[in-house]
């Protein structure tokens, strides 16, 4: 059994698809880079095998806003390759378009991976890539409606597309509006082939607590389209505002092949509703699996981002059957290619050093950012913390210059720091862009941060000492202000050292997760 969700922190729309019985799996990353991280599952969890961008150059993202940037991608295998496509959204004025659409290809997921390939003529966002059974590919995406029938109206479209040209090859059409009359948003199109029709799945609301999946069947890709009669299909819209996770949406299908017993004595147990059957030996059924965003909330509030989880999919009449008998996101799943044993989360504090080198450190570019230095983690649980001793005293330095300051930043007008000015330590707090600042109450060698449900502390421990219970923090606020519903945008927060000189001499840093 594995927890939900799979990715924790800041690891929204995601997408995946299945390559000779490994699976790989994309997030988008907006204004973050190292951009497009790429997993694997191995084992019993996802692991980080490489970024499709890891420079910000060649998405132009030096140019992009706060949660502007990389969105929704979609992962696929099509003629022998990986290939991903995507959108870039910049802010109007910097291109011809303030909506790039673009495609990568690779031959190992791994990388590496070609630069993005800008596509004329596809405006809008979240496009899809599907190859049909006859190797036409198929491109399809979102945008507003030409002739909207109401405010933020979409139309999901399809055309012909070649991969080696990365153009065009054919006419368009528009095949989709949305599922319900009046809904916003219809987004985020998968376009897939299973028992001789066509299926059309979207995220439809929008990405906030209205948030829900959406199918369609037709008997060609042009349409027409028909729509589920229980759509949407799946939501937690209906559960009040109080159930923990929320703004579920913006899913993702995959089919695991049955595999038959390579031997006699094998046997194959039969595919239940959780997944099972851990060695993937499902005889002559196959199971369908969804992946999907979602946010853990406390008190209408969200800190870590939008999440990624997965569920169990079934099929009755046609159709689709999200978390059957559940119909909501289960806290933990069987899935079918987990290795033996349980990887349930838990909720004892681990305490790591930082490497400077991880994979897993992102830092924010764009417009916003020029001339400043943060990298960091995605803070992944609703109790998160790091410390930091400086490699040298820090004397006068400021928390604007190398100094150094650690930080939990939410966008570059949201953010708050610890750092040491005249052999003292203090706080600063950004929010909405207006800052204040003082002296912490206690004065130890190592500065810490830790978010403690919709509580940041900040403070300071001896050499030696741990955050934890008995760490008394110098200063404490609510971090509301920090969450998506306060600060808007698209993306999580993000802990870790701001300042060039901060990285510069292998810091001592500590992460409690």
């Amino acid at each position: 059994m594995i927890s939900n969700p799979v990715l924790r922190g800041f690891h929204p729309d995601p997408s995946w698809c299945v390559v000779d019985g490994e699976v790989y799996l994309v997030t988008s990353t907006f204004n973050w880079v190292p951009g497009l991280p790429i997993y694997r599952w191995v084992g019993e969890s996802w692991q980080l095998v490489g970024h499709a961008l890891p420079e910000p150059g060649p998405a132009r993202l030096d140019e992009a806003e706060d949660s502007g940037g990389i969105y929704a991608p979609t992962l696929r295998y099509i003629e022998g390759r990986f290939v991903l496509v995507g959108t870039s959204v910049l802010p109007e004025g910097s291109w011809d378009r303030c909506e790039g659409s673009f495609i990568m290809t690779a031959d190992a997921a791994e990388g590496p991976w070609s630069d993005p390939r800008w596509i004329d003529g596809a405006g809008g966002i979240d496009p899809d890539i599907f190859e049909d059974r006859d190797g036409t590919v198929w491109w399809a995406g979102t945008r507003l409606a030409k002739h909207p029938l109401w405010q933020q109206q979409t139309e999901i479209w399809v055309r012909p597309f070649d991969l080696e040209s990365a153009r065009f090859a054919g006419p368009e059409s528009v095949i989709w509006h949305g599922a319900v009359e009046g809904a916003v948003w219809a987004e985020g199109p998968h376009l897939y082939w299973k028992d001789g029709w066509y299926y059309l799945l979207t995220a439809e609301g929008g990405t906030a607590e209205e948030h829900s999946v959406s199918v369609a069947r037709s008997r060609a890709v042009r349409g027409p389209w028909q729509g589920c009669p229980r759509n949407p299909v799946f939501t937690h819209r209906n559960l009040g505002r109080a159930y923990p996770v929320q703004n579920t949406g913006h899913a993702d299908l995959a089919c695991f092949p049955a595999r038959k017993p390579s031997t006699p004595q094998e046997t194959a147990p039969a595919a239940n509703i959780s997944g099972g059957d851990p060695l993937g030996l499902r005889g002559e059924a196959d199971t369908w699996w969804a992946v999907m965003l979602g946010v853990r909330s406390q008190q209408r509030h969200h800190l870590l981002g939008r999440e990624t989880f997965m569920c169990p999919v079934t099929w009755e009449d046609g159709w689709p059957v999200f978390a059957p008998g559940f119909g909501v996101l289960p806290a933990t799943v069987d899935f079918p290619l987990h290795a033996s044993g349980s990887r349930v989360h838990s909720d004892t504090w681990h305490r790591c050093r930082l490497d400077p080198d991880s994979c897993e450190l992102i830092r924010p570019v764009g417009r916003a950012w020029q001339g400043q230095s943060f990298r960091g983690v995605r803070v992944s649980e609703w109790d998160f913390a790091m410390d930091w001793k400086p490699a040298e005293n820090p004397g006068a330095h400021s928390a604007s210059d190398s100094g150094g300051m650690l930080a939990i930043v939410r966008d570059a007008q949201n953010w708050a720091g610890v750092y040491a000015r005249g052999g003292r330590w203090h706080y600063r707090i950004c929010r909405k862009g207006g800052r204040s600042e003082g002296a912490l109450r206690s004065q130890g060698a190592r500065a810490f941060l830790r978010l403690r449900g919709l509580t940041l502390e900040m403070g300071t421990i001896s050499d030696g000492a741990a955050v934890d219970s008995d760490a008394v923090p110098g200063f404490s606020c609510s971090a509301q202000w920090l969450s998506t519903e306060s600060a808007g945008g698209f993306t999580g927060c993000v802990m870790g050292l701001w300042g060039a000189q901060a990285w510069s001499d292998a810091p001592d840093l500590q992460m409690y997760v």
